[in-house]
C-alpha cells in the first residue's frame, strides 16, 4: 500500500482514492470531502493511512493472542495498551499498541510517555491494561529487548497475572471508519465522527468539539467495507454518554427498530471483522 500523509489532502477537496488503515480496512471512501484541517487531523489521529489496498483485510482472529495455547488475552493488532512500570513508587503512565505474539513473547510499539516517564529498559516489569471491545484485560510482562529501527518496537516475555473482566455482552470490534453525524433525516451532511468501535447495538465515536448531549437522537452515516463491495448505511440512534475533552468520545446506542437490511449489513460487517464470516 502507498502511504498518504495529512498534507497530501486539501480540505473541501474530494479524495482522489479510497483511504485504508494498516490492516487494509476502509477508513474513508473515494470522493469523500472533509471540511477543515481539524477534520483531517482527526482522520489521522490514530495512525497512518494508505491508498491502493493490495491485500485482503485481516480478520480479528488472524491478529489475536491465543492462536497458540497461551494464558494471554485475545487482542487485535493495533489495540491500544495502557502501561505502567511496576518498579517505580509513583508509576508513570505510557501508551503503546499491541503488534502481535510469537509463542509466549509479546511485541508492542515503542511506548509514548503520557506523564513524562523515562524510556523502558531491559528487565523492567510492565503492567498492562486494555479494553478489547468486550472485555477489560490486565496482565504483566518483562521487557527483554527494545528495537528502534527500522520500525520501533519492544519485546516482552514472562507474561503473568492475566485478569479478564467481561464488560459488554455484545460482540464489538475496534474500527477506524470516517462517518457523519446528522441531526435529522433531512440534513444533507454533518460533522465528522470517527467510529472507534462497532457492534450490532451501538458504536463509540470520536468527534471534534460538539454540543451533542446524552439522550439526543442522531443519524450515523458511513460506508461499510464488505467483500461484495462498499455499502452505505444510515443508522438512527441515541447518544448515551458524551464527554467534553479536546476530541470528545460519544457512546451511541442504535435504535432497536432499525431497518432490516441495515441491520443485516451491520451484523455482517461486525462478523467479518471478528473472523466469524
Amino acid at each position: 500500500m502507498v502511504p498518504v500523509g495529512l498534507h497530501d489532502i486539501e480540505p473541501c477537496t474530494p479524495l482522489p482514492w479510497h483511504l485504508f488503515d494498516g490492516d487494509g480496512h476502509l477508513v474513508a471512501e473515494r470522493d469523500r470531502q472533509f471540511g477543515s484541517e481539524e477534520e483531517l487531523a482527526l482522520l489521522w489521529r490514530d495512525g497512518p493511512l494508505f491508498r491502493d489496498r493490495l491485500h485482503t483485510p485481516a480478520s480479528a482472529s488472524s491478529h489475536a493472542f491465543g492462536t497458540r495455547q497461551t494464558a494471554v488475552p485475545a487482542l487485535k493488532s493495533g489495540t491500544v495498551l495502557q502501561a505502567r512500570r511496576r518498579d517505580l513508587a509513583a508509576a508513570d503512565v505510557y501508551r503503546c499498541r499491541f503488534i502481535g505474539t510469537l509463542d509466549d513473547t509479546l511485541f508492542v510499539s515503542l511506548p509514548q510517555a503520557m506523564t513524562g516517564g523515562a524510556a523502558w529498559q531491559v528487565g523492567d516489569p510492565i503492567s498492562f491494561r486494555t479494553f478489547s471491545g468486550k472485555d477489560i484485560y490486565a496482565f504483566t510482562a518483562t521487557v527483554s529487548q527494545t528495537c528502534s529501527a527500522p520500525t520501533g518496537f519492544v519485546v516482552l516475555n514472562r507474561l503473568s497475572a492475566v485478569a479478564r473482566q467481561p464488560l459488554r455482552s455484545a460482540q464489538r470490534v475496534q474500527t477506524r471508519i470516517a462517518a457523519t453525524i446528522r441531526y435529522s433525516a433531512d440534513a444533507a451532511s454533518g460533522p465528522l465522527a470517527m467510529v472507534n468501535d462497532l457492534s450490532a447495538t451501538g458504536a463509540l465515536l470520536r468527534v471534534l468539539q460538539t454540543d451533542l448531549r446524552p439522550r439526543q437522537e442522531v443519524i450515523l452515516g458511513m460506508v461499510l467495507d464488505l467483500p461484495e463491495g462498499h455499502e452505505d448505511v444510515s443508522l438512527s440512534g441515541t447518544i448515551v454518554t458524551a464527554n467534553q475533552s479536546e476530541h470528545p468520545l460519544l457512546a451511541l446506542a442504535f435504535d432497536r427498530n432499525m431497518d432490516v437490511k441495515q441491520r443485516a449489513l451491520l451484523h455482517r460487517c461486525v462478523a467479518i471483522r471478528l473472523g466469524d464470516a
